[in-house]
């Protein structure tokens, strides 16, 4: 039997969900008629803006029932938490906090260079791991495996395995897969994506990504979100421009989402412990 092309089933145009204190905040997932796609709660591109001076300052945060990875492609970003885990990602490093029973996290950003650019991405966790001990896994830029093939298309594999190479970070509950993805002028790149739920983020560039509607081999433009229907495989094709984007696919939960801010559990009465003590 054939393998099939996996088709765009959507295609999303960020929207600013947040603009203070000179970052900017474009959400792709978590928004009005795409609150949550198994098992993605939320994909936030951030980015400076012309008024960041040179820290911003995010308070302090209490997250629960989810997991958080922040990937950074220019900038320094430091974190803190209750229980004194402390560090500072680098560019093309990432973070991943599985904040389960709970986690406070303070959260500080920092350009390098004058640049500040990366990524923040919610994962929901099963019922059976949402009360179980946090966990925080750094990974520094040259931890991440990186695969170059011969026609200079670059795989960075950021979570999960890509054909026989494994990241640093291996997630089974669910099951995830993040690659960074840098394809050159006039190539034809094409991997197997086998879950329920795959996406693509392009952050640069433009290139052709599969049917969508009525039209064939569609062509997508920098700050999109396209989300594949049901397939085999993606293929994406560039012309005379490179592309940058990154990959995500995991595997669906299905469970009851009972959400209120960054408290992710299965029923609305679950999520009352979490709140401050008065």
């Amino acid at each position: 039997m054939s393998k099939v092309r996996k088709p765009i089933k959507s295609m999303v145009i960020p929207q600013m969900s947040s603009e203070d204190g000179g970052m900017r905040w474009d959400r792709s997932i978590s928004l009005p008629g795409m609150d949550y796609l198994d098992p993605v709660l939320v994909f936030e591109h951030f980015s400076r803006t012309d008024d960041f001076d040179r820290y911003f300052h995010k308070t302090q945060k209490r997250y629960a029932g989810m997991q958080m990875i922040s990937y950074l492609l220019a900038g320094k970003y430091h974190y803190r938490s209750a229980k004194k885990e402390i560090g500072t990602v680098t560019s093309g490093s990432l973070l991943w906090v599985k904040s389960a029973a709970g986690v406070d996290l303070e959260e500080v950003f920092e350009t390098d260079q004058n640049l500040l650019e990366g990524f923040q991405i919610w994962i929901n966790l099963p019922a059976s791991q949402k009360e179980t001990v946090p966990e925080f896994i750094q990974v520094n830029q040259p931890q991440i495996p990186t695969i170059r093939q011969n026609d200079g298309s670059m795989i960075r594999v950021l979570i999960g395995t890509f054909h026989q190479t494994q990241g640093v970070i291996v997630l089974q509950q669910p099951t995830i897969n993040l690659y960074e993805l840098l394809i050159p002028p006039y190539a034809s790149f094409s991997f197997e994506s086998s879950f329920d739920t795959s996406m693509v983020y392009l952050y640069q560039g433009r290139g052709y990504f599969g049917n969508y509607e009525e039209q064939e081999d569609v062509m997508a433009t920098r700050h999109k979100l396209l989300i594949y229907g049901e397939g085999d495989y993606i293929l994406i094709r560039t012309e005379e421009t490179p592309m940058r984007l990154l990959y995500l696919s995991g595997e669906a939960i299905r469970e009851p989402v009972a959400r209120y801010g960054s408290f992710v559990m299965n029923q609305p009465e679950e999520i009352k412990k979490h709140f401050p003590k008065s």
